[in-house]
């Protein structure tokens, strides 16, 4: 039992440690517009290819988001919470206090525009 209570609190932990970077808060973003890879997620935030991998694998860790190859591409989408109260509050929260920001507005607005066809040479 102890154990168990311990992952539960180390999980929540590594859950809020995943959303307490702006960057990732934006990835959650705009990922809840559509999948996307590495490559369109670099374009729309301005950083290093490293740098995104680095976030999207804290995001994939805490159970946040999945990732699916299609073809020459892997894909990250939102990992939609099973039964999990925390990581469906926290979505909710997130989109309800960021849904009205200036960066997140522009940054949906390149997430549109990106093209991995053109953008992963």
């Amino acid at each position: 039992m102890v154990m168990h209570m311990k992952d539960a609190v180390e999980n929540t932990a590594g859950l809020f440690k995943a959303v307490a970077e702006p960057n990732r808060l934006r990835i959650l973003m705009m990922l809840r517009i559509r999948p996307m890879c590495v490559c369109e997620i670099t374009y729309v935030l301005g950083l290093d290819q490293s740098t995104v991998s680095r976030h999207l694998a804290k995001l994939k860790r805490a159970g946040l988001i999945a990732d699916e190859r299609k073809g020459q591409w892997v894909d990250f989408k939102i990992r939609r919470p099973k039964g999990g109260f925390a990581k469906s509050e926290i979505f909710r929260l997130i989109a309800k206090e960021l849904g009205a920001s200036e960066i997140v507005r522009r940054d949906a607005k390149r997430a549109e525009r990106a093209d991995r066809r053109i953008l992963c040479r």
